[in-house]
């Protein structure tokens, strides 16, 4: 009951905010603006998501082979679908839903859980590493375009934070990078360093074996299995892509309106910085605020305006619900076996 009540007030607390951010714009000009993008604007960006979604699960297939794991294609949408929908109702976009993807997997095929968080991982690391190279190009493409707006005062902190942000990316990535090419085991190393504490030694202990197991796997799979990397990694390239011309198709079928590369940059630099320090479920009114804010400093609302702009977030938040709904669906579907199942190694 407790749960369900802070899901409630999770839902009430969000519908609050988006509702905020439409009367701060104006719900006369939303609604003028929602009217002019027209449902194909909004179907536009929906097939967007699914193919966004078809990368991810296919990324998940690819490196299932070289174990052997003959997963169904279904299965998998599934699992990044509860997974996803995961990530949207709690405050972490970027990580929350790999432990909700294992056990989906393990309940539905009954494979070792070890195995598929092997799996899991791995995927998540050729995420970030195509995340990263993709992240690096729009932010070096909005700081050169931007340099004037992003970088005088009073806006200096903006250009400063995005900065940080995509030097702390790029040195996560070569730290993984680095790792798995060198046979490393950073997992390990935490999990063996936290258990040096007086508490749970022996909880602590078992893990480890499991995390030292998992991390063998993935550098196997990594070292052994090059090719299969390689395409989950240019599968999860496209997801960004696909990501980064969200703006393009909406306002671009809506108003008949093309959008500059660096703008499309700034725009995906700029969402993907407000997501990171996120701290409503998939950051909204952070992100929504932000992005309109944004596009006024760089002068972008001559040609998007901040009802357009907000027609477009609440177009992303109708197809993240859709995405939350199906999840939820899901998840009921399958039941709660797949949380209290027999344990597996």
């Amino acid at each position: 009951m407790l749960r369900l009540l802070k899901i409630f007030l999770v839902c009430v607390v969000t519908i609050g905010i988006l509702a905020l951010m439409v009367y701060l714009v104006g719900y006369a000009k939303t609604l003028d603006s929602i009217r002019t993008a027209g449902v194909l604007s909004f179907l536009a960006v929906g097939c967007l998501q699914f193919l966004f979604m078809v990368c991810h699960s296919a990324s998940l297939a690819i490196l299932s082979f070289p174990l052997g794991h003959r997963i169904s294609f279904r299965i998998l949408f599934e699992a990044v679908t509860v997974g996803l929908a995961t990530n949207f109702i709690t405050p972490s976009t970027y990580l929350g839903g790999e432990p909700v993807k294992v056990i989906y997997l393990g309940g539905k095929t009954e494979l070792p859980y070890g195995e598929l968080a092997g799996t899991v991982v791995l995927a998540k690391y050729m995420e970030v590493l195509s995340f990263v190279l993709f992240l690096g190009m729009s932010t070096a493409v909005s700081l050169v375009v931007f340099r004037y707006t992003l970088f005088s005062p009073p806006n200096l902190m903006i250009g400063i934070a995005i900065m940080l942000i995509a030097t702390a990316s790029v040195i996560l990535s070569v730290a993984i990078l680095l790792a798995l090419l060198r046979r490393q085991r950073p997992l390990t190393a935490l999990v063996e360093f936290v258990s040096r504490s007086r508490f749970f030694r022996r909880f602590f202990a078992k893990l480890r074996s499991r995390t030292y197991r998992m991390e063998q796997q993935i550098l196997e799979v990594f070292l052994r299995e090059g090719r299969a990397a390689l395409r989950s990694f240019f599968l999860y390239l496209l997801a960004h892509v696909i990501l980064f011309l969200r703006p393009l198709a909406f306002f671009g079928i809506g108003w008949h309106t093309g959008l500059d590369f660096e703008l499309l940059c700034l725009i995906f630099i700029a969402s993907q910085l407000l997501l990171a320090i996120q701290i409503t479920p998939s950051s909204v009114g952070l992100l929504d605020g932000g992005l309109i804010g944004i596009l006024y400093l760089v002068g972008a609302d001559t040609t998007i305006s901040d009802s357009m702009t907000a027609a477009y977030l609440l177009c992303l938040r109708l197809w993240d619900v859709m995405v939350i709904g199906g999840g939820a669906w899901i998840a009921a579907r399958s039941g709660v076996s797949l949380l209290f199942g027999k344990e597996r190694p």
